[in-house]
């Protein structure tokens, strides 16, 4: 069977981290020859995520649907942001504990190596300090 696997923003952050660790530890188990791994905008993938999801259940058809919800990771936005008051909210911040885009990609290895007739709708994963 023929698994594909739809990532956002595989060139770098949490969609980066999310490629690397399948294709380190699930490639051979899970994405066969026939497989793929594809990459597109967050809107997008949201979009089509439900869009396949509400198809393919009409349509009984056995295709999973994961939607990852990450909370407050480390990312490169705080280098490039050039608004003060959001600046200010970040360095408030600055002992926060944040998330690793490593713990993202753990997520959702857990998610796409459950069985096949098992599916992991929705993960939400965040700091354990994180408040909302």
């Amino acid at each position: 069977m023929s698994k594909n696997i739809l990532i956002t923003g595989a060139s770098s952050g949490i969609g980066e981290a999310i490629a690397r660790r399948l294709a380190k530890e699930v490639a051979g188990k899970l994405v066969m020859p026939a497989g793929a791994v594809y990459s597109g905008t967050k809107f997008f993938v949201r979009a089509f995520s439900e869009g396949l999801r509400q198809e393919m259940a009409m349509n009984k058809k056995n295709i999973r649907v994961t939607d990852i919800q990450p909370g407050a990771v480390t990312s490169e936005l705080m280098n490039t942001i050039t608004d003060p008051e959001v600046m200010e909210v970040f360095k408030a911040m600055e002992e926060f504990q944040f998330l690793e885009a490593d713990d993202i990609a753990r997520g959702v290895t857990y998610a796409i190596t459950q069985p096949d007739n098992v599916n992991v709708n929705e993960i939400t994963i965040r700091p354990a300090m994180q408040q909302f």
